[in-house]
Protein backbone atom coordinates (compact mmCIF):
# COMPACT_ATOMS: atom_id res chain seq x y z
CA UNK A 1 0.00 0.00 0.00
CA UNK A 2 1.22 3.16 -0.75
CA UNK A 3 2.25 5.54 2.07
CA UNK A 4 0.85 9.35 2.23
CA UNK A 5 0.95 12.43 4.62
CA UNK A 6 -2.14 13.83 5.10
CA UNK A 7 -0.84 18.08 5.79
CA UNK A 8 -3.74 19.89 7.54
CA UNK A 9 -4.99 21.56 10.23
CA UNK A 10 -6.01 18.68 13.30
CA UNK A 11 -7.20 19.69 16.94
CA UNK A 12 -8.70 23.39 16.30
CA UNK A 13 -11.75 23.28 14.47
CA UNK A 14 -14.27 20.90 14.71
CA UNK A 15 -14.86 21.54 10.77
CA UNK A 16 -11.93 20.93 9.86
CA UNK A 17 -11.16 17.79 12.10
CA UNK A 18 -14.81 16.19 10.14
CA UNK A 19 -13.78 16.80 6.79
CA UNK A 20 -9.90 15.11 7.67
CA UNK A 21 -11.24 12.50 9.10
CA UNK A 22 -13.79 11.97 5.98
CA UNK A 23 -10.90 12.39 3.77
CA UNK A 24 -8.83 9.43 5.80
CA UNK A 25 -11.62 6.69 5.48
CA UNK A 26 -12.71 7.44 1.79
CA UNK A 27 -9.16 6.96 1.36
CA UNK A 28 -8.04 4.53 3.69
CA UNK A 29 -8.51 1.65 1.55
CA UNK A 30 -5.86 2.68 -1.02
CA UNK A 31 -3.49 4.74 1.13
CA UNK A 32 -1.00 4.09 4.83
CA UNK A 33 -1.59 7.82 5.95
CA UNK A 34 0.37 9.68 8.65
CA UNK A 35 -0.86 12.98 9.95
CA UNK A 36 1.43 15.93 9.37
CA UNK A 37 0.15 19.19 11.27
CA UNK A 38 0.15 22.20 8.78
CA UNK A 39 -0.34 25.40 11.01
CA UNK A 40 2.93 26.68 12.28
CA UNK A 41 5.08 23.83 10.30
CA UNK A 42 8.42 25.56 9.61
CA UNK A 43 8.86 23.16 6.84
CA UNK A 44 12.38 22.35 7.50
CA UNK A 45 14.78 19.72 6.71
CA UNK A 46 13.01 16.80 9.26
CA UNK A 47 9.64 17.48 7.73
CA UNK A 48 10.69 17.65 3.94
CA UNK A 49 12.79 14.20 4.41
CA UNK A 50 9.43 13.08 6.16
CA UNK A 51 7.58 14.36 3.09
CA UNK A 52 9.96 12.83 0.49
CA UNK A 53 9.76 9.10 2.55
CA UNK A 54 5.82 9.28 1.41
CA UNK A 55 4.68 8.12 -1.92
CA UNK A 56 1.71 11.42 -1.73
CA UNK A 57 0.83 14.07 -0.23
CA UNK A 58 -2.59 14.75 0.72
CA UNK A 59 -3.38 18.63 0.85
CA UNK A 60 -6.31 19.78 2.39
CA UNK A 61 -9.09 19.98 3.01
CA UNK A 62 -10.40 23.38 4.54
CA UNK A 63 -9.66 26.84 4.19
CA UNK A 64 -5.55 26.38 3.70
CA UNK A 65 -4.97 28.96 0.68
CA UNK A 66 -7.11 31.79 2.31
CA UNK A 67 -3.79 34.32 2.70
CA UNK A 68 -5.83 37.28 2.21
CA UNK A 69 -6.35 38.79 5.80
CA UNK A 70 -3.58 41.55 7.04
CA UNK A 71 -1.90 40.86 10.44
CA UNK A 72 -1.81 37.32 11.60
CA UNK A 73 -3.82 35.76 8.42
CA UNK A 74 -0.81 36.41 6.62
CA UNK A 75 1.76 35.96 9.11
CA UNK A 76 4.19 32.91 8.11
CA UNK A 77 2.47 32.28 4.55
CA UNK A 78 5.00 34.52 2.39
CA UNK A 79 6.95 31.53 0.78
CA UNK A 80 3.21 30.33 -1.23
CA UNK A 81 0.66 32.67 0.00
CA UNK A 82 -0.96 29.71 1.61
CA UNK A 83 -0.81 27.60 4.49
CA UNK A 84 1.54 25.06 3.26
CA UNK A 85 4.66 27.66 4.07
CA UNK A 86 7.03 25.72 2.18
CA UNK A 87 9.93 26.88 0.51
CA UNK A 88 9.09 26.63 -3.44
CA UNK A 89 12.44 25.74 -4.29
CA UNK A 90 11.67 22.46 -1.76
CA UNK A 91 8.34 22.31 -3.37
CA UNK A 92 9.63 21.76 -6.84
CA UNK A 93 12.06 19.15 -5.36
CA UNK A 94 9.49 17.22 -3.74
CA UNK A 95 9.20 13.58 -4.60
CA UNK A 96 5.89 12.19 -3.72
CA UNK A 97 2.97 13.10 -5.95
CA UNK A 98 0.66 16.08 -4.61
CA UNK A 99 -3.45 16.24 -4.29
CA UNK A 100 -4.61 18.74 -3.07
CA UNK A 101 -8.50 17.82 -1.84
CA UNK A 102 -11.04 19.70 -1.38
CA UNK A 103 -9.20 23.53 -0.66
CA UNK A 104 -11.32 26.41 0.15
CA UNK A 105 -10.19 30.00 -0.58
CA UNK A 106 -12.03 31.95 2.52
CA UNK A 107 -11.49 35.74 1.64
CA UNK A 108 -13.75 37.50 3.04
CA UNK A 109 -15.59 40.81 0.91
CA UNK A 110 -13.51 43.60 1.96
CA UNK A 111 -10.29 42.09 2.55
CA UNK A 112 -7.27 42.11 0.36
CA UNK A 113 -6.60 39.99 -2.04
CA UNK A 114 -3.90 37.37 -1.81
CA UNK A 115 -0.44 37.11 -2.21
CA UNK A 116 0.99 36.90 -5.49
CA UNK A 117 3.27 34.33 -4.65
CA UNK A 118 0.25 32.09 -4.61
CA UNK A 119 -0.09 31.96 -8.00
CA UNK A 120 3.83 30.93 -8.33
CA UNK A 121 2.90 28.00 -5.93
CA UNK A 122 -0.24 26.54 -7.75
CA UNK A 123 2.49 26.86 -11.07
CA UNK A 124 4.62 24.86 -9.51
CA UNK A 125 1.45 22.03 -8.41
CA UNK A 126 0.25 21.95 -12.13
CA UNK A 127 3.97 21.52 -13.44
CA UNK A 128 4.31 18.87 -11.25
CA UNK A 129 1.04 17.16 -12.75
CA UNK A 130 -0.30 17.63 -9.31
CA UNK A 131 -4.62 17.10 -9.08
CA UNK A 132 -5.67 20.11 -7.39
CA UNK A 133 -9.46 20.64 -6.16
CA UNK A 134 -11.05 23.25 -4.57
CA UNK A 135 -14.69 22.30 -2.61
CA UNK A 136 -17.88 23.40 -3.52
CA UNK A 137 -18.76 27.10 -1.96
CA UNK A 138 -17.79 29.06 -5.05
CA UNK A 139 -14.27 28.57 -4.15
CA UNK A 140 -12.80 27.80 -7.51
CA UNK A 141 -14.33 30.91 -8.98
CA UNK A 142 -13.38 33.09 -6.23
CA UNK A 143 -9.73 31.83 -6.78
CA UNK A 144 -9.90 32.00 -10.68
CA UNK A 145 -11.07 35.34 -10.64
CA UNK A 146 -7.53 35.88 -9.20
CA UNK A 147 -5.73 33.61 -11.59
CA UNK A 148 -7.98 33.06 -14.11
CA UNK A 149 -4.73 31.34 -16.20
CA UNK A 150 -5.10 27.72 -14.54
CA UNK A 151 -8.83 27.33 -16.00
CA UNK A 152 -8.79 24.21 -17.24
CA UNK A 153 -6.78 22.59 -14.53
CA UNK A 154 -8.30 22.60 -10.98
CA UNK A 155 -11.48 21.28 -10.74
CA UNK A 156 -14.45 21.52 -8.16
CA UNK A 157 -15.94 18.30 -5.94
CA UNK A 158 -17.85 18.55 -2.57
CA UNK A 159 -16.63 19.67 0.26
CA UNK A 160 -15.02 16.29 2.09
CA UNK A 161 -16.97 17.83 5.58
CA UNK A 162 -20.36 16.83 3.80
CA UNK A 163 -18.96 12.76 4.24
CA UNK A 164 -18.07 12.78 7.42
CA UNK A 165 -21.52 11.23 8.86
CA UNK A 166 -22.74 9.17 11.71
CA UNK A 167 -25.16 6.03 11.27
CA UNK A 168 -27.05 6.72 14.25
CA UNK A 169 -30.40 6.98 12.26
CA UNK A 170 -32.84 8.01 15.94
CA UNK A 171 -33.89 11.66 16.16
CA UNK A 172 -33.68 13.26 19.53
CA UNK A 173 -36.35 16.21 20.43
CA UNK A 174 -32.96 18.90 20.05
CA UNK A 175 -31.54 21.53 17.52
CA UNK A 176 -28.37 22.32 17.29
CA UNK A 177 -27.41 26.40 16.82
CA UNK A 178 -23.67 27.25 15.90
CA UNK A 179 -22.21 30.36 15.28
CA UNK A 180 -19.05 31.60 14.11
CA UNK A 181 -17.26 33.99 15.49
CA UNK A 182 -14.29 34.66 13.98
CA UNK A 183 -13.52 37.73 12.27
CA UNK A 184 -16.42 39.62 13.98
CA UNK A 185 -16.08 42.51 12.24
CA UNK A 186 -16.74 40.86 8.28
CA UNK A 187 -19.29 39.01 9.90
CA UNK A 188 -21.69 40.92 12.20
CA UNK A 189 -21.18 44.85 10.74
CA UNK A 190 -23.65 45.90 12.81
CA UNK A 191 -22.44 44.59 15.87
CA UNK A 192 -22.20 40.94 17.45
CA UNK A 193 -25.25 41.84 19.63
CA UNK A 194 -27.25 43.01 17.04
CA UNK A 195 -27.18 39.70 15.78
CA UNK A 196 -27.82 38.01 18.68
CA UNK A 197 -31.22 39.91 18.85
CA UNK A 198 -32.07 39.12 15.48
CA UNK A 199 -31.18 35.27 16.17
CA UNK A 200 -33.59 35.11 19.33
CA UNK A 201 -35.99 36.26 17.58
CA UNK A 202 -36.27 32.75 16.24
CA UNK A 203 -34.40 31.16 19.00
CA UNK A 204 -38.11 31.37 21.09
CA UNK A 205 -39.58 30.28 18.42
CA UNK A 206 -38.55 26.75 18.89
CA UNK A 207 -40.51 24.20 20.02
CA UNK A 208 -36.81 21.86 21.39
CA UNK A 209 -34.02 21.76 23.56
CA UNK A 210 -31.64 24.49 21.75
CA UNK A 211 -28.09 23.30 21.65
CA UNK A 212 -25.26 25.82 20.81
CA UNK A 213 -22.21 24.06 19.66
CA UNK A 214 -19.01 25.68 19.73
CA UNK A 215 -16.00 24.55 16.65
CA UNK A 216 -13.35 26.93 18.03
CA UNK A 217 -12.07 28.45 20.52
CA UNK A 218 -12.72 31.48 19.73
CA UNK A 219 -16.33 30.29 19.44
CA UNK A 220 -15.67 28.79 23.37
CA UNK A 221 -14.85 32.47 24.36
CA UNK A 222 -17.63 34.28 22.88
CA UNK A 223 -20.12 31.87 23.90
CA UNK A 224 -18.99 31.95 27.77
CA UNK A 225 -19.06 35.94 27.29
CA UNK A 226 -22.70 36.00 25.95
CA UNK A 227 -23.79 33.01 27.54
CA UNK A 228 -26.69 35.09 29.05
CA UNK A 229 -27.91 36.98 26.08
CA UNK A 230 -28.03 33.74 23.65
CA UNK A 231 -31.83 32.47 24.47
CA UNK A 232 -30.68 28.76 24.25
CA UNK A 233 -30.63 26.21 26.83
CA UNK A 234 -27.49 24.38 26.39
CA UNK A 235 -24.11 25.48 25.59
CA UNK A 236 -21.69 22.61 24.38
CA UNK A 237 -18.21 22.64 25.83
CA UNK A 238 -15.80 22.69 22.90
CA UNK A 239 -14.62 19.53 21.80
CA UNK A 240 -12.22 20.26 19.09
CA UNK A 241 -9.74 17.30 19.57
CA UNK A 242 -10.19 15.13 16.39
CA UNK A 243 -10.99 11.93 18.73
CA UNK A 244 -14.16 13.75 20.05
CA UNK A 245 -15.53 14.90 16.60
CA UNK A 246 -17.37 11.98 16.07
CA UNK A 247 -19.27 12.76 19.44
CA UNK A 248 -20.07 16.24 17.76
CA UNK A 249 -21.57 14.82 14.61
CA UNK A 250 -24.06 12.32 16.46
CA UNK A 251 -25.43 15.10 18.00
CA UNK A 252 -25.84 16.76 14.67
CA UNK A 253 -27.41 14.05 12.98
CA UNK A 254 -29.56 13.29 15.71
CA UNK A 255 -31.58 16.95 15.68
CA UNK A 256 -34.09 18.13 14.38
CA UNK A 257 -33.18 20.46 12.41
CA UNK A 258 -29.76 22.86 12.90
CA UNK A 259 -28.85 26.90 12.09
CA UNK A 260 -25.79 27.19 10.65
CA UNK A 261 -23.76 30.48 10.78
CA UNK A 262 -20.36 28.24 9.84
CA UNK A 263 -19.72 26.74 6.77
CA UNK A 264 -19.15 23.14 8.32
CA UNK A 265 -22.09 23.28 10.15
CA UNK A 266 -24.01 23.63 7.14
CA UNK A 267 -21.97 21.12 5.72
CA UNK A 268 -22.24 18.19 8.76
CA UNK A 269 -25.75 18.61 8.52
CA UNK A 270 -26.62 18.71 5.30
CA UNK A 271 -24.27 15.58 4.76
CA UNK A 272 -26.22 13.62 7.28
CA UNK A 273 -29.58 14.63 5.86
CA UNK A 274 -30.44 16.86 8.41
CA UNK A 275 -32.18 20.56 6.79
CA UNK A 276 -30.04 22.98 8.30
CA UNK A 277 -31.69 26.92 8.36
CA UNK A 278 -28.25 28.85 6.94
CA UNK A 279 -27.54 32.72 8.35
CA UNK A 280 -24.84 33.51 5.78
CA UNK A 281 -22.09 35.69 7.13
CA UNK A 282 -19.82 35.13 4.57
CA UNK A 283 -20.16 34.10 1.24
CA UNK A 284 -19.30 30.93 1.14
CA UNK A 285 -22.23 29.54 2.94
CA UNK A 286 -24.69 31.60 0.76
CA UNK A 287 -23.01 30.42 -2.74
CA UNK A 288 -23.08 26.41 -1.72
CA UNK A 289 -26.75 26.80 -0.62
CA UNK A 290 -27.08 28.79 -4.12
CA UNK A 291 -25.27 26.37 -6.37
CA UNK A 292 -27.07 23.18 -5.50
CA UNK A 293 -30.56 25.16 -5.22
CA UNK A 294 -31.11 25.46 -1.89
CA UNK A 295 -31.50 29.09 -1.41
CA UNK A 296 -34.99 29.58 -0.19
CA UNK A 297 -33.19 28.16 3.07
CA UNK A 298 -30.81 30.24 3.57
CA UNK A 299 -30.74 34.04 4.70
CA UNK A 300 -28.47 35.85 3.84
CA UNK A 301 -27.42 38.10 7.21
CA UNK A 302 -25.58 40.61 5.34
CA UNK A 303 -27.41 41.69 2.18
CA UNK A 304 -30.82 41.51 3.57
CA UNK A 305 -33.17 42.85 6.81
CA UNK A 306 -34.73 41.03 9.64
CA UNK A 307 -38.13 40.46 8.66
CA UNK A 308 -37.01 38.41 5.42
CA UNK A 309 -34.54 36.46 7.76
CA UNK A 310 -37.19 35.62 9.43
CA UNK A 311 -39.95 34.95 6.83
CA UNK A 312 -37.74 32.67 5.62
CA UNK A 313 -37.09 30.62 9.04
CA UNK A 314 -40.86 30.52 8.54
CA UNK A 315 -40.94 29.27 5.44
CA UNK A 316 -37.51 26.86 6.33
CA UNK A 317 -39.61 25.06 9.12
CA UNK A 318 -42.65 24.43 6.77
CA UNK A 319 -40.55 22.85 4.03
CA UNK A 320 -38.61 20.45 6.29
CA UNK A 321 -40.43 17.18 4.85
CA UNK A 322 -39.51 18.76 1.03
CA UNK A 323 -36.24 19.56 1.83
CA UNK A 324 -35.02 16.42 3.53
CA UNK A 325 -36.26 14.20 0.40
CA UNK A 326 -34.41 17.15 -1.37
CA UNK A 327 -31.24 16.14 0.71
CA UNK A 328 -31.47 12.34 0.13
CA UNK A 329 -31.28 13.32 -3.56
CA UNK A 330 -28.39 15.90 -3.10
CA UNK A 331 -26.27 13.08 -1.53
CA UNK A 332 -26.35 10.55 -3.86
CA UNK A 333 -24.98 13.19 -6.08
CA UNK A 334 -22.02 14.08 -3.81
CA UNK A 335 -21.56 10.38 -3.59
CA UNK A 336 -21.02 9.63 -7.09
CA UNK A 337 -18.75 12.49 -7.63
CA UNK A 338 -16.71 11.86 -4.49
CA UNK A 339 -16.23 8.15 -5.67
CA UNK A 340 -15.70 8.99 -8.87
CA UNK A 341 -12.50 12.10 -7.64
CA UNK A 342 -11.46 9.17 -5.18
CA UNK A 343 -10.77 6.64 -7.70
CA UNK A 344 -8.96 9.53 -10.06
CA UNK A 345 -6.77 9.86 -6.83
CA UNK A 346 -6.18 6.14 -7.03
CA UNK A 347 -5.21 5.72 -10.56
CA UNK A 348 -3.25 8.93 -9.98
CA UNK A 349 -1.17 7.43 -7.21
CA UNK A 350 -0.82 3.90 -8.54
CA UNK A 351 0.24 4.59 -12.54
CA UNK A 352 3.54 3.53 -13.71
Amino acid sequence: MKKAIHLAAFDRNIGDNGLNIAIENMTSDFLDIRRMEIVGNAFDHNQIKEINNCDVVLFGGGGLIHSCSGGNSRKNRTRTGTMWNIPLKDLINLKPKIVAYGVGYNRFVGEPGPLPVMGDFFKVLKDKGSIVSFRNDNSINNFLEEFPKFEGYVEQIPDPGIFCRDSINKKSDHVVIQIATDRLEYRYPGGFEKFISFLNKILVSIPYKTILIPHTLSDQKIYSKYKHKIKVDVVYPLMNKIDQTMKVIEVYKRSKYTISTRGHSQLFSIGNNVPTFSISTHNKVKEFMHNHDLSKYNHDYLESNEEEGLSKFKGFINSLQDYSEKLTLLNLEFDKTILEFNNKIKSFIYEK
